[in-house]
């Protein structure tokens, strides 16, 4: 028996923000933060779709994997231009320090 739960698999993902909302009169800004990517494994697409998630609730980048409102998925491989994008703009280390285990160019 296996006693590792499995998660779907999020490969050549990215990091985006959502939007803002408006309600009547009054504009609430609310920015969220979602993965964009390819899923394998999950019950409501087909293999390799290309995805939004729901907004990232948590990041457990140690582990390699993101919590939405409704589900737990493993990152996979970053996208490369997003990963470059990182490198020249020199954003957050915590990111940078987990994409260090894909090996990919610097």
């Amino acid at each position: 028996m296996d006693s590792f739960p499995t998660f779907p698999l999020l490969d050549n993902w990215y990091i985006a923000q959502s939007g803002s909302n408006t309600k009547d009169t009054v504009v609430e800004h609310t920015t969220k933060v979602l993965i964009i990517g390819n899923v394998y494994n999950h019950p409501g697409f087909k293999d390799g779709e290309l995805i939004k998630t729901a907004p990232v609730k948590k990041m457990d980048l140690e582990r390699g994997l993101i919590r939405t409102s409704d589900k737990t998925y493993t990152l996979g491989a970053p996208h490369e231009q997003w990963v470059e994008w990182l490198h020249e703009t020199k954003e957050d280390a915590e990111i940078n320090k987990f994409l260090a285990r894909f090996d990919l160019k610097n």
